[in-house]
């Protein structure tokens, strides 16, 4: 097999010792994936010295059957050399034979791990990276899944319906998200509620594909057998895509369609001779997962990546995956936009959300006694509510502010905005009259220094 080269010399290998006695290895790997051709020879940067380990600041790395002792990968030859060429031509089953199982999996996977850490989430986005991720490839199965809790990944060998994960740049993206999102504080474990779970999920897909500026995710690992003579859909060429149509994959405020699936693969079922069709991803968290991921992916198309990965990345600061749902994950874009942008882009976060059926909620906690506390901004009440004439909402400021906020409806368009005016601390009566037609729910949003209130108003008829 032909080697693609970048400029990584072999002089590089032992040379600038950094922080923690850190080093740059070379290696090779796919860059993205097989479908390139090619490997190509990379630099391993971030190595833990002397470089005998493919262990470096972000990640170690290791076979499940070639180390089954748990030792990260060794070095090919001296130090820091870990250019281990893939295997070619007939390979027997990894989990059976350790001859068809890849040493150069691993590092692929130490190049991928250690380019998203560095150049999309410390560099770009400046999330300070203080884990190191113990990844284990070659484990029985198809896809992969990560556990924050250890700080561990675990790539599929492939079965029936993927290839080897380990060899997909944005699986490994994607998994590598979880534990970020872990360390940005928005943990999930087993109290979770299911839509916390596909937040988790739809975040994931969602740095996965803004890295790789594609909205589909996972297309050289997928493989369906051959159908033969059976007919159905045709079959989906990637794990997910974000690209998705807003009236079929829809949160529909919190009641979506069950009949939700992606990922089909029809194939002809050699053991009892039937035509089968089956589904990736059948039932949530993934199903959900890819209406929120779409949501910020239809974010990304009117705001640019720069602005929806930060608002993606401050949202998760404000969620607690205990609690977490849809609404409150709205709300806590809004609110980043406000904290970073000014409020700027409220009103397309509202649009992008209702167009997908998710109404923005307020992520931000109250204090313990459900009190406003000296510095928050607090919606107090909302009466009457529901109303059929006027509503009063009275609001508490902490401190002096400057005030705008205004009423959106269900489809995420604005029906009212409130006159901008800086306020005294205390207490304020807003009066809202109907919107015409008033029948209907809407939104309430306030923003007032740098904090955003929604609440959730009804006009009868």
């Amino acid at each position: 097999m032909r080697v693609r080269t970048m400029a990584v010399a072999l002089g590089m290998l032992l040379a600038g010792v950094t922080r923690a006695q850190e080093m740059t290895g070379v290696g090779l790997a796919y860059v993205p994936d097989p479908s390139a051709g090619d490997v190509t020879e990379v630099a391993l940067p971030r190595l833990l010295a002397p470089g005998d380990r493919l262990e470096g600041r972000y990640v170690r790395v290791h076979s499940d059957r070639l180390q089954p002792d748990g030792q990260a990968t060794p070095a090919a030859g001296e130090p820091g050399d870990f250019r281990y060429h893939p295997l070619t031509g007939y390979l027997p089953e990894c989990l059976y034979d350790l001859a068809g199982c890849d040493i150069f999996d691993t590092v692929n996977v130490y190049y991928h791990v250690d380019h998203v850490a560095q150049t999309f989430w410390h560099d770009y986005l400046g999330v300070d990276i203080d884990f190191q991720a113990d990844v284990f490839v070659h484990i029985s199965g198809d896809g992969a899944f990560a556990d924050p809790d250890r700080w561990l990944i675990k790539l599929g060998v492939g079965k029936l319906f993927m290839k080897n994960a380990a060899l997909e740049d944005e699986i490994i993206y994607h998994e590598y998200a979880h534990l970020v999102h872990a360390a940005l504080g928005f943990r999930i474990d087993t109290d979770s509620p299911m839509e916390a779970r596909a937040l988790d999920e739809g975040y994931a897909d969602y740095f996965a594909t803004s890295f790789t500026d594609d909205p589909r995710y996972g297309e050289w690992v997928i493989t369906c057998p051959p159908r033969l003579h059976c007919t159905g859909p045709p079959d989906d060429r990637e794990v997910r895509t974000l690209a998705t149509d807003p009236a079929v994959w829809n949160w529909n405020h919190g009641a979506p369609s069950t009949s939700l699936k992606y990922g089909v693969c029809t194939r002809f079922f050699e053991l009892d001779t039937k035509c089968k069709t089956s589904y990736l991803n059948f039932s949530p968290p993934h199903t959900w997962g890819i209406i929120w991921g779409s949501a910020l992916w239809d974010l990304r198309e009117r705001l640019g990546a720069e602005v929806t990965d930060r608002l993606a990345v401050e949202s998760l600061r404000r969620l607690d995956g205990r609690t977490a749902t849809m609404s409150r994950a709205a709300g806590a874009l809004a609110e980043a936009d406000v904290a970073l942008f000014g409020g700027r882009h409220v009103e397309v976060i509202q649009e992008v959300m209702a167009a997908r059926g998710i109404p923005p909620e307020s992520a931000v906690s109250r204090t313990p006694t459900g009190a406003p506390s000296q510095d928050d901004l607090e919606i107090v009440s909302v009466y009457p509510n529901p109303a059929q004439g006027a509503v009063v909402v009275q609001v508490h400021l902490g401190t002096p502010a400057r005030v705008r906020g205004g009423l959106y409806d269900m489809l995420g368009r604005v029906v009212a905005r409130l006159p901008a005016a800086t306020l005294p601390a205390g207490r304020h009566d807003l009066r809202l009259t109907p919107p015409e037609p008033a029948a209907g729910v809407y939104v309430f949003w306030i923003e007032a220094g740098g904090q955003m209130r929604t609440a959730r108003l009804v006009w009868r008829p």
